[in-house]
């Protein structure tokens, strides 16, 4: 009888065991939310900060006064996720833009720059009349395989500048990485932002493209 008992308590504590593991390798992978999106509605989770509603796990040494604060986004549809086809873009070749649903850092939907397409610019210029000695912060999310890629901000006639603001060329590495570009307007002109690619290494996808006007010293 001392052997049944002692048999049946082996058994139940190798069940526990094997549900216990079982249970730790049926974890989820923790899902990198940096760059994402957040609100009081949408928070991003244990440890993660949300600063200017966008999750982070550096919160820097910022204070209320200090630099990186930005004010709204300026552009339409800079999500992309608004109307059938992307409402407020085109190319800068004319090639038409098509709407990704698979592959989006944030929300439903993307947009797939194409062969021949070039890059992207809104359809109407953002900012009518810059203001002068403003700071402009421009910011996109780029996902692709090998694809070089540069944002500009320009400022007066989009087809020729009289200022162009660039950020150092990215190179799409299969993951959605940050570009950004800044610049100080000298005021009076219209002011919009641009996408484009400088190498035909295959397609690109882009989203959440922002530009906001820093309320602080700095863009960061």
């Amino acid at each position: 009888m001392k052997e049944l008992v002692r048999l049946s308590s082996i058994m139940m504590l190798t069940v526990w065991t094997l549900s216990g593991a079982m249970s730790a390798g049926c974890l989820s992978e923790a899902i990198d939310v940096e760059g994402k999106r957040c609100a009081t509605d949408r928070p991003c989770g244990l440890g993660i900060l949300c600063i200017e509603g966008r999750c982070t796990t550096d919160a820097g040494n910022r204070g209320p006064n200090d630099a990186g604060s930005r004010g709204p986004n300026l552009l339409v549809n800079g999500t992309f996720e608004s109307g059938s086809q992307p409402e407020g873009w085109s190319s800068l070749t004319g090639v038409p833009l098509l709407i990704e649903t698979l592959s989006v850092h944030d929300g439903a939907r993307a947009l797939t720059v194409g062969l021949g397409a070039d890059g992207v610019v809104p359809t109407v210029a953002p900012v009518s009349s810059s203001q002068a000695d403003t700071l402009y912060c421009a910011s996109a999310f780029v996902w692709g395989t090998g694809a070089q890629v540069v944002l500009s901000i320009l400022e007066g006639d989009s087809a020729s500048p009289s200022t162009r603001f660039e950020s150092p060329a990215l190179t799409s590495s299969g993951k959605w990485s940050e570009i950004r570009a800044e610049g100080r307007a000298h005021g009076g002109s219209p002011l919009t932002v641009q996408l484009r690619a400088i190498t035909t290494l295959g397609t690109f996808l882009v989203d959440d493209i922002e530009l906001c006007i820093s309320t602080g010293s700095s863009c960061d």
